[in-house]
């Protein structure tokens, strides 16, 4: 084990904050990683993270950086029944252009249910020698001298202000999801709190378990209904999981909400753009009851602006960037964002060296990279959420509007020709950036093939 840097403190013990710890920890850093809910020893769902009940994917990416940082992760989690296929030849997929035609499969997807993804993180994080995790803590503020951070106030869940206490640490790395409470906390220390770009797309949805029929679903292991802006703002998708059962998620932007008793879920189903997944849900035995979920907007914290930031902070995950769960991106970003910060600890960016590149240059450097890590995926994801005229926030213009229609045209070539469908799903699945849809191949694709009319574009 390297020579210890000093002593840091996660917050947030899914896998935003156990990817970061881990990587912490191999660099050298003794970690704390504080919870605030007492995770049992299995793969159970924990209140802490309240989409847990959802659909959940792995987009190759994300896969890709967890497998960088903690090999054999794929494996693990397959080994308890989590399902590797295909993308996307395996997916029977409805685009808002028409069917898409899976010409090979370029990437990998596992999908789980989220509890099993968190088991097999902590199976692979915790051992970490230089980790120590701490269930059932609440973190309830900073502490800094002058412009440094020096720990972090805590007290027992469900104890009062009396029972507080401090963690020492001059390293601390905010994980803890949507309901970060760092710029309030900075404000408290008389500091700035963050810009924010927020997009409110009123996006809601339920989820149910289903016992999955061999041979149920022909033509794929998996389907995605995609939504059509300005027709049908409804979507739905259903996967295979653990425990021989499907999860089956559907949804829609502001103004359609899937109802979580059985029959209006089915009838809910039923109004999506095609009936294949009504057709087959509406048969199979369900495994559980439905849950549904109303995220809040998608929010942007531009942690990475402040001339102000305490050195020794670090925003990730969730707390710093959040998107609208229907594209899949959060998980992903979050392990790019790992890996991004394991790239600085291992590129000559090691905090606590002596010289220019010490800790405070550290903290900058990695809260650009977490900037970074999630910049394709918001753009991606907030400028198709400005499709529906019911979003709040947000730009609109000439601009988006010429984007939207070139699009358009991508994703209907897309269907059916090789190279403009490979940028897509490159682009759609994190590989490669956004401007992988403007390469000189994927535009003639676009001129030539974009015009053409969707096979069974449902409404």
């Amino acid at each position: 084990m390297p020579q210890s840097l000093g002593r840091a403190v996660v917050l947030g013990g899914s896998l935003a904050g156990l990817l970061h710890a881990r990587v912490l920890a191999e660099a050298g850093w003794r970690v704390t990683l504080v919870e605030r809910d007492r995770r049992s020893e299995g793969a159970q769902f924990a209140g802490g993270v309240p989409q847990a009940r959802q659909a959940h994917l792995l987009m190759p990416a994300g896969l890709n950086a967890i497998e960088r940082l903690l090999p054999g992760t794929t494996a693990l989690l397959t080994g308890e029944g989590a399902q590797r296929f295909g993308l996307p030849t395996d997916i029977r997929w409805l685009t808002p252009a028409g069917w898409l035609d899976g010409f090979s499969p370029r990437h990998t997807i596992v999908s789980s249910t989220r509890p099993l993804i968190d088991w097999a993180l902590r199976r692979q994080v915790l051992p970490h020698p230089g980790i120590e995790a701490r269930d059932g803590l609440e973190a309830i503020g900073l502490t800094v001298g002058g412009r440094r951070i020096t720990g972090v106030r805590y007290r027992e869940r469900g104890g009062g202000e009396r029972s507080s206490a401090v963690l020492p640490a001059e390293l601390v790395v905010d994980a803890t999801g949507r309901t970060s409470r760092t710029p309030q906390w900075l404000t408290d220390l008389g500091l700035a709190a963050p810009e924010e770009s927020v997009v409110d797309q009123g996006v809601s949805y339920a989820t149910g378990l289903f016992r999955r029929v061999d041979g149920g679903l022909s033509g794929g292991r998996a389907m995605y209904l995609q939504p059509r802006a300005g027709r049908n703002p409804r979507f739905g998708v259903l996967l295979p999981v653990e425990g021989d059962r499907w999860i089956v998620t559907i949804g829609g932007m502001r103004g359609f909400s899937a109802p979580t008793d059985l029959g209006g879920f089915l009838a809910f189903a039923r109004e999506l753009r095609a009936p294949d997944l009504y057709e087959l849900v509406g048969g199979l035995e369900p495994a559980g009851p439905i849950h549904g979920f109303r995220p809040p907007p998608s929010r942007r914290r531009h942690f990475e602006r402040l001339a102000d930031l305490p050195e020794g902070l670090l925003v990730v995950g969730d707390a710093a960037c959040t998107f609208n769960p229907m594209y899949g991106q959060g998980m992903s970003v979050a392990a790019q964002s790992a890996l991004a910060v394991h790239g600085l600890l291992g590129g000559g960016a090691t905090p606590g060296a002596r010289g220019d590149v010490g800790l405070p240059a550290f903290t900058r450097r990695a809260q650009r990279a977490v900037f970074r890590a999630a910049e394709a995926a918001w753009q991606m994801s907030s400028s198709e959420d400005l499709r529906y005229d019911t979003t709040v926030g947000g730009r609109r213009g000439l601009l988006l509007k010429l984007q939207h229609a070139y699009l358009d045209r991508v994703l209907t070539a897309a269907r059916t020709n090789r190279v403009a469908q490979g940028a897509f799903i490159d682009t759609l699945s994190l590989t490669a950036g956004p401007t992988r849809l403007f390469a000189p191949g994927v535009l003639w694709q676009a001129v030539r093939h974009g015009g053409a009319r969707g096979r069974r574009a449902e409404d």
